[in-house]
């Protein structure tokens, strides 16, 4: 059945920044079933945003130059860089979450990731909707939790 209206299901962390003692933060996550025609507000952000295609093709547009993102493909965006995303021309299903704090893109570099799409294999959606879970508790076990999450999903 193809959808018949853009689906999101987005959710933030309750403050705005990471607690003190955290290197790193997950700041927000979602999962999205984007039709044709579908263009995110084109904004720069002050956070590591990683995407994960499910289904579908996507677009990202990553230091000037359009990228495809593929089901079982990541793609990642740095603070300061200039976030376009849209989907092509089928229903485009995707996942993100967003890492900040003072160690988040030099974390995500360790990895030896940069700004571009990657190869990734299947999209852990129980590993994402348990963050989805987490990170809508303000308490700060579930923040330290929502990090540790993010950080498995490097």
């Amino acid at each position: 059945m193809r959808p018949s209206a853009n689906s999101f299901r987005l959710l933030h962390r309750p403050t705005p920044q990471p607690m003190p003692d955290l290197p790193f933060g997950a700041s927000g996550v979602g999962h999205y079933v984007a039709l044709p025609g579908f263009r995110d507000p084109v904004a720069v952000k002050d956070f590591v945003e990683v995407f994960w295609g499910v289904s579908g093709t996507g677009a990202l547009v990553i230091d000037g130059m359009e990228r495809r993102l593929k089901p079982n493909q990541v793609a990642l965006y740095f603070p300061g860089m200039r976030h376009q995303v849209y989907a092509l021309d089928e229903a485009w299903e995707y996942v993100w979450w967003c890492m900040d704090g003072p160690l988040a893109a030099s974390l995500t570099t360790a990895f030896g990731l940069t700004a571009s799409v990657y190869d990734a294999g299947p999209t852990p959606l129980a590993l994402l909707h348990r963050l989805m879970r987490t990170i809508q508790d303000p308490s700060p076990e579930a923040e330290r939790q929502a990090s540790v999450l993010a950080f498995q999903l490097l």
